[in-house]
């Protein structure tokens, strides 16, 4: 009997991270023109590279395409079309429960511009998405001073969250003990011992915090930590950057 009760926690437990991973993907959104006549292009091809996989998508009869759902990382977007040239946008980050915008993409005849258009992704100032949730990025956290000190990447990052002198996180003026923690979808007490380069993305509810988070009154801290693809994307985004 205790070993089919064992049985059944694990597929429970099984479940349940492979359902929090599927709620902390990201997507990408776009829109596809045809740079002679200014007119959206339907039916464009628009893929990632999710290690040796496409994720892909078409555009539709507004030229808009979405490509969900992908994990937390950095990504190059391909755009195709019979007869127009490529183009492809380096470097778009993603981040949990986020849509990365890309900014419009004109195609042009192949035959007058025979060489793939390659543009960078820049980190929009103005974030469309959930206003309770932020994200820091692998970018971000690669770049920062404070790399080997989350909590205080936090602090300085996120409004409203500050750091106490035992260490403790409070977010929005709430004891620390209200604020729940997430690491890779495991329920933990703090973020002490993880080392900053291998974290690939902290997320921070300080309001509205979802159901499957628990009874949480003061925030959430999510940290995705950095996974093969990861790395691989990254590299391949810096590639296309330096080229």
């Amino acid at each position: 009997m205790k070993t089919i009760q064992k049985i059944l926690l694990g597929v429970l437990l099984l479940f349940g991270v492979g359902a929090y991973a599927q709620n902390n993907t990201g997507e990408i959104q776009g829109k596809v023109f045809e740079a002679e006549t200014g007119d959206p292009l339907a039916f464009a091809n628009v893929y990632v590279k999710v290690g040796e996989q496409l994720v892909g998508s078409t555009t539709d009869f507004d030229g808009k395409f979405t490509l969900k759902p992908l994990k937390p990382g950095i990504y190059n977007v391909t755009i195709s079309f019979v007869g127009m040239t490529n183009a492809e946008i380096s470097g778009v980050e993603v981040k949990p429960e986020k849509i990365s915008f890309i900014k419009d993409c004109h195609l042009k005849n192949s035959s007058l511009f025979p060489d793939v258009v390659i543009e960078t992704w820049a980190t929009p100032i103005i974030d469309k998405g959930n206003p309770s949730i932020q994200s820091i990025g692998m970018k971000q956290i690669q770049q920062s001073p404070l790399m080997r000190s989350p909590v205080e990447l936090i602090s300085v990052t996120v409004p409203g969250v500050t750091v106490n002198n035992d260490g403790g996180v409070n977010i929005r003026g709430a004891r620390t003990g209200d604020v729940g923690y997430y690491i890779d979808g495991v329920k933990s007490t703090s973020l002490s011992g993880i080392p900053g380069r291998a974290i690939g993305n902290m997320s921070v509810y300080t309001g509205g915090v979802p159901a499957q988070y628990g009874d949480v009154t003061g925030g959430v801290i999510i940290v995705e930590t950095v996974s093969y693809f990861d790395l691989y994307n990254a590299h391949k985004a810096k590639q296309q950057q330096n080229q």
